[in-house]
């Protein structure tokens, strides 16, 4: 643990505490920082609408926080009635200890952006990051935003270096419209409700639209289909026509009775059917010699 100044400094450590595994791959990772300027993290929520998610760091260890592939891990911190006097003395040892270090500053920093009200309570929470010993969530960002008055984060620290990558990866065009989708549109219920009908409704248009169309292409192409059946037929109809007698009163009806493609026998002219059947088989041995 090394060289301990206080009984405060005994306490410090402990909470800073990381083994040597995690403390090589933290150098190794945040060994480059992206030198913009300062930026101010999001809260829970907002980092949660962006696409950023949450989940418990491996060890207690205030250290223990980074940043990959989407994912912020943070420690478990229980919140009692006895956390508001711990940090500040922290924060007060380590403003009056110059060499002492800023960690646990640090971490009250961040801790007081990425909570600002109940609703990121309530996210830390439901993964596991904040256990609330001290009643409601309320209180619990109340505690938060009044340790962190007159901090700033070391810029030497790896939180600065975690701060930096989240900035930079919600600040991705497809971060920021994901975020601003979210938060004009899903969070009320009714709002969910009425995106989901318009979406609905829309394709249901599109349904419809294709519908027209293809009931247009397919009318087009079963007419193009038998033109030489509907000429065939006109022709056959002009062979057909009732006979007609000198007598007004005596007219042989049609053996014909045409729909669009078909025609039927009538018993009363069975020539005049074996008529249009050989016809047919004419025309159609004249096209095939074309």
């Amino acid at each position: 643990m090394g060289r301990c100044l206080h009984v405060l400094d005994v306490y410090r450590k402990s909470l800073l505490w990381e083994d040597p595994i995690s403390k090589s791959r933290r150098h190794k990772k945040y060994g480059l920082t992206n030198q913009e300027g300062d930026e101010i993290i999001r809260s829970a929520t907002e980092l949660n609408e962006a696409g950023i998610r949450f989940k418990k760091s491996k060890t207690g260890s205030l250290k223990d926080i980074s940043f990959h592939g989407g994912i912020l891990r943070l420690p478990l911190i229980v919140v009692d009635d006895a956390t508001e006097s711990m940090f500040l003395n922290q924060i007060a040892f380590e403003r009056f200890h110059v060499g002492a270090g800023n960690e646990v500053t640090s971490y009250i920093f961040f801790m007081d952006n990425i909570i600002d009200n109940v609703r990121d309570v309530s996210l830390l929470h439901s993964q596991g990051i904040i256990q609330n010993a001290i009643g409601s969530d309320k209180a619990v960002a109340k505690l938060f935003n009044s340790l962190s008055k007159d901090t700033t984060l070391d810029p030497d620290s790896s939180l600065d270096a975690v701060h930096k990558k989240v900035h930079n990866y919600c600040k991705k065009p497809w971060n920021e419209w994901r975020a601003n989708l979210i938060h004009t549109y899903f969070r009320n219920p009714w709002a969910i409700l009425s995106v989901i009908a318009a979406i609905f409704l829309f394709g249901l248009t599109i349904v419809q639209t294709i519908y027209g169309i293809c009931s247009y292409y397919s009318q087009s192409n079963a007419l193009d289909t038998f033109p030489l059946i509907s000429k065939m037929i006109s022709q056959f109809s002009l062979d057909c026509l009732p006979d007609r007698d000198p007598k007004p009163q005596q007219i042989i009806p049609s053996c014909i009775c045409f729909d669009a493609l078909s025609f039927t026998w009538m018993p009363s002219r069975p020539n005049c059917f074996l008529h249009a059947f050989l016809l047919k088989i004419r025309t159609c041995s004249q096209i095939a010699v074309l």
